[in-house]
């Protein structure tokens, strides 16, 4: 079952909406960047503000210490590794 709830402010649902697209598209663009810094870490970035670590719990914990919503931060991990494959 899904629950459809009303947006309370349509106009700040919008600024959070392009915040996290824009901190998408940085994470996107810095990706190679970050990998030779950051290897197997992951990384986050919440309101262009750079958070890594070397697991989820970590990563989490540094967001909301620096008072940051780790559902709202897009994130990835730096794989070291070849993806793998099944075609």
């Amino acid at each position: 079952m899904i629950t459809v709830v009303p947006v309370r402010d349509p106009a700040r649902a919008r600024e959070e909406l392009a915040e996290y697209r824009g901190d998408r598209s940085r994470l996107v663009e810095m990706r190679r960047e970050l990998e030779a810094q950051y290897p197997g870490q992951w990384v986050a970035i919440y309101r262009g503000q750079l958070f890594h670590g070397p697991d989820l719990d970590a990563l989490f914990a540094d967001l909301l210490r620096a008072g940051g919503d780790p559902a709202s931060a897009p994130r990835l991990r730096l794989s070291t590794d070849d993806p793998v494959m099944i075609l």
